[in-house]
């Protein structure tokens, strides 16, 4: 009877031990460590930052460095983004494309907002993205940048040298300008066009942006 007891104790541990465990994935977070900067908020953040042979700092004194997004960052985070902005699949931004962390701003919520930074070929952008819990991308809003291939054609006579985009972050508030520079193309002056636009934009506690043009200016400059 003893031998029979011992024999089925032996048979269940041995079931118990042969069972595949579950493995259960991690949820995926954002340490704070990963960032620099926490709130960015009330700078221009078109001409904040210095880069260096593919390290980004936060001046030239170099004291402060920003960390860069791994392949994994970069497929939660950016693959979306870019996909539908650029059209370039994920081996391209994986292996072309620099991204860094800059800052993690406050919460709305359960989302979470942060501000990244990325360069490619014919593209540079600062992002405010918008993340829920599970680092889904609910929006995102240039801060600045975006695709520049040079100047571009309007029409037979005018050509456009790109534009230029400055932001600030106040709140739940973005103050922005745009800059665009039209020139003539057929060489009748040495004048071009200025537009200077200001936008308000809203972060709504929905993670969307609403955006709204405030006014605008046209003026001319000698080239």
């Amino acid at each position: 009877m003893k031998n029979l007891l011992f024999f089925c104790i032996f048979i269940g541990l041995l079931s118990s031990c042969s069972k595949p465990k579950t493995i259960t994935s991690q949820k995926p977070v954002l340490a704070d460590s990963l960032f620099a900067l926490k709130d960015l908020s009330d700078i221009d953040i078109c001409n904040t930052f210095y880069d260096q042979d593919n390290q980004l700092f936060i001046d030239k004194s170099r004291k402060i460095e920003f960390v860069e997004l791994d392949s994994t960052y970069k497929l939660l985070i950016l693959s979306s983004i870019l996909k539908k902005d650029l059209k370039v699949d994920d081996n391209y931004l994986n292996h072309y494309m620099i991204s860094h962390f800059i800052s993690k701003q406050s919460k709305i919520g359960d989302l979470q907002p942060i501000i990244v930074k990325t360069i490619g070929d014919d593209y540079s952008s600062i992002l405010l993205i918008i993340l829920d819990s599970n680092l889904k991308v609910i929006s995102h809003f240039y801060l600045s940048g975006g695709f520049d291939a040079g100047p571009t054609e309007i029409n037979d006579s005018i050509s456009s040298w790109g534009e230029e985009k400055h932001s600030k972050i106040q709140g739940d508030v973005i103050n922005s300008y745009v800059i665009r520079t039209l020139v003539w193309t057929d060489s009748r002056n040495d004048t071009a066009f200025i537009d200077s636009v200001r936008y308000k934009t809203r972060i709504l506690k929905s993670g969307e942006f609403q955006t709204h043009k405030v006014d605008s200016i046209r003026y001319i400059s000698k080239i």
